[in-house]
């Protein structure tokens, strides 16, 4: 009988961020000239696991919400 091979097959999650002007029509204004990108690779179970809990654990703290109505943080 021929053995059979079970292949895992990881999932990965893909965060990309940017900041910044990619038009670059205003050169004098260091905070506009240019654009930055950012990104980050995370292992599916590991976000699941850690990750996410970890982040989640000071917004409760600070800013108790539902988590089926997750609150956003931003800064401007």
């Amino acid at each position: 009988m021929p053995e059979v091979y079970t292949k895992v097959v990881k999932r990965f999650r893909l965060y990309v961020d940017e900041s910044g002007d990619h038009i670059m029509a205003n050169w004098s204004d260091p905070d506009a000239r240019y654009l930055g990108l950012t990104g980050v690779v995370i292992e599916n179970e590991r976000y699941r696991m850690s990750t996410h809990p970890e982040f989640e654990m000071p917004k409760q703290d600070f800013f108790p919400h539902n988590p089926d109505e997750p609150l956003i943080l931003v800064r401007n």
